[in-house]
């Protein structure tokens, strides 16, 4: 249910986003009323790309960046649909997911928000209107085939031109081998402009193009606004193919080849069938009007024209930069205006969640991915997921990995005044974080900030007076320069390799620990932030050796008075036990409980890197 409830949040980005770009669209089409059709068919295009694709490049000159500036393409209704989607997992099959149910008291996990279940129910609802159109076209597809199966050759030397007396217009039927079907009894004088017409609908391969369209159409049919582009586009598709056969074969059949039109008119709607392409489509009277007054540009208007429609296509299909990166007035990498518009008192206010989120800075090589609310039961929560493309992001001299999420989490706290906690997630394709995460609360953040944040968030003066604290107060709280997730997992790595190359003969892990005292005191003095390389190493499992072994003692003694006194038969077990001691009182507790009381040991659900 929630695979399907992802999908149909997708789908449901791709046509809100599509939408923005149609109505472009069809203001320039309308603007390019006296310019060859081909043109306006082609940027169709631009809305076919969105809503196949979730996703596209980014520049200044999206048409976005004027329509849609508070938040990127897609984002909105993704977190809508993750809001509380644990909730209905719960309430339709028992279970609550572990990634997020297991951060909620079970009581407050039953019950289900109204926008939940309207997610739930609008998602069974699309997936039944699109088998109901698919199985609709199939068996109209199959109604055609059957109709014509009894065609025969018109000319031995045309091998793809068939008459029928089943069909009252000509049209182009077939996906492999397309194929020209005239009704029987097709005059001499209708007959060249009927094969003409037809003959570049299958060069243009539109057989292929419409259906393909009208499978969109399906997939996004609770959108009227596609209903509406898929007819325009098929217009366009007639006109631009009309305008071809009067460019190829002269503008003197103009009145013969309206005629043809008009007698050869589709009298019954064929609006719900993605094929065939019918010569005598409807949208007859607009067809011949524009026959008449078309008339082949010269070729440097069809230069600039096309000039023209390559910048708009680019403009479409282009996602917004984020204000960050677009020249937006920023104080220390922060858009602080953007920041402070967006304020919220509420978690659920998602528009200006992500709006927030994308107004502060990101380490180069690092993108958001989607975002996901908790809003339907305390704690409430916004986790953010993140890929990262480039390890220079991670192996940077000044630490941006881990201060700069830290410092983003801050303001969060500050300008979304209901949110409780914040989890931060990691995809990395440099595989050296992958699926490292970690959590924040706010009673945490407010012993670190030693108040409440949210008075920061009055005024820019003292937003920007909160920016200016989070440098020193990480200082003073142990996120030096230098101490990223990936410098500290390396200096713990580099010591304890160091640790385990003496004394050889021995089997007491003492004797290693007392060999190398600097490389002990090292990591003990790292502290917690030691503790994330250990448990990653741990939750590898097979750890009964002289590692393994090294690798408990030295997690008990960072750990002190949050380990468990638990007589372990070897040290997987000792880890694999902690665990399961930490995810029960989280439990029973609320993660929130266990940060706030077991500050260490909580690092053992959210910070091992794989």
């Amino acid at each position: 249910m929630n695979s399907l409830m992802t999908v149909f949040s997708t789908v449901v980005g791709m046509s809100m986003t599509a939408s923005y770009v149609a109505l472009g669209v069809i203001l320039i089409r309308l603007l390019l009323k006296r310019v060859p059709k081909i043109f306006s068919y082609l940027l169709w295009l631009a809305v076919f790309f969105r809503l196949v694709c979730p996703g596209s490049f980014t520049s200044v000159f999206s048409f976005l960046n004027v329509v849609k500036p508070a938040m990127l393409p897609d984002a909105l209704p993704e977190t809508l649909v993750m809001a509380g989607l644990e909730n209905i997992n719960y309430a339709i099959n028992g279970t609550v997911d572990s990634s997020v149910g297991s951060t909620l008291p079970l009581d407050a996990v039953m019950g289900v928000s109204p926008l939940s279940m309207m997610m739930l129910t609008g998602s069974m609802v699309w997936i039944t209107g699109v088998m109901v159109l698919l199985i609709w076209n199939i068996f109209s597809y199959f109604k055609i085939a059957g109709k014509i199966k009894t065609a025969t050759l018109l000319d031995a030397s045309l091998p793809h031109i068939y008459e029928t007396d089943q069909i009252s217009t000509p049209f182009v039927f077939g996906f492999r081998r397309p194929r020209i079907y005239l009704p029987a009894g097709i005059s001499s004088r209708e007959l060249p402009y009927v094969l003409a017409h037809e003959t570049v609908h299958i060069k243009r391969r539109d057989y292929l193009i419409k259906p393909a369209a009208f499978l969109l159409l399906i997939i996004h049919w609770f959108n009227p606004l596609m209903w509406l582009c898929f007819a325009l586009m098929v217009k366009d598709m007639e006109m631009s193919c009309d305008e071809t056969v009067i460019r190829n074969k002269g503008q003197e059949i103009k009145a013969d080849y309206s005629n043809s039109l008009l007698a050869l008119a589709v009298q019954k709607n064929s609006f719900w069938q993605a094929t065939p392409l019918a010569f005598g489509e409807n949208n007859i009277k607009e067809r011949i009007k524009n026959v008449i007054h078309y008339r082949k540009p010269r070729v440097w208007i069809g230069a600039a024209i096309i000039i023209v429609i390559t910048a708009l296509m680019i403009g479409f299909i282009a996602n917004p930069i984020n204000g960050t990166a677009t020249g937006q007035k920023t104080y220390s990498g922060y858009a602080v205006d953007k920041l402070l518009a967006n304020k919220t008192p509420y978690v659920g206010n998602a528009s200006k969640v992500i709006a927030l989120i994308d107004a502060m800075p990101l380490p180069e090589g690092v993108v958001r991915d989607k975002v996901e609310l908790q809003t339907s039961a305390e704690p409430y929560g916004i986790t953010i997921n993140y890929r990262i493309n480039n390890a220079s992001a991670i192996t940077a001299e000044d630490g941006i990995i881990g201060n700069v999420f830290d410092r983003n989490a801050i303001l969060l706290f500050a300008l979304v005044d209901n949110v409780q906690i914040i989890n931060i997630r990691f995809a990395d394709s440099t595989g050296q974080l992958e699926g490292y995460s970690w959590s924040k609360s706010r009673s945490r953040i407010e012993q670190v900030m030693q108040g409440d944040v949210r008075l920061y968030s009055d005024n820019i003066g003292k937003l920007k007076e909160l920016i200016d604290r989070l440098s020193s107060v990480y200082v003073s709280y142990g996120y030096t320069d230098g101490n990223t997730v990936a410098n500290n997992a390396n200096k713990v790595k580099n010591c304890l390799e160091k640790i385990m190359t003496s004394p050889m003969a021995s089997s007491n892990p003492y004797d290693y620990l007392n060999a190398h005292p600097a490389e002990v005191e090292t990591i003990i003095a790292m502290d917690e932030k030691a503790l994330p390389y250990l448990f990653s190493e741990f939750a590898k499992g097979g750890q009964t050796g002289l590692k393994g072994s090294l690798m408990e003692i030295l997690c008990r003694k960072i750990l002190g008075s949050e380990d468990i006194k638990y007589a372990s038969t070897n040290h997987q077990d000792w880890y694999d036990s902690y665990k399961k001691h930490i995810q029960e009182i989280t439990d029973k507790n609320s993660l929130v409980w266990v940060q706030d009381h077991y500050p260490k040991g909580v690092l053992i659900l959210g910070g091992e890197q794989n």
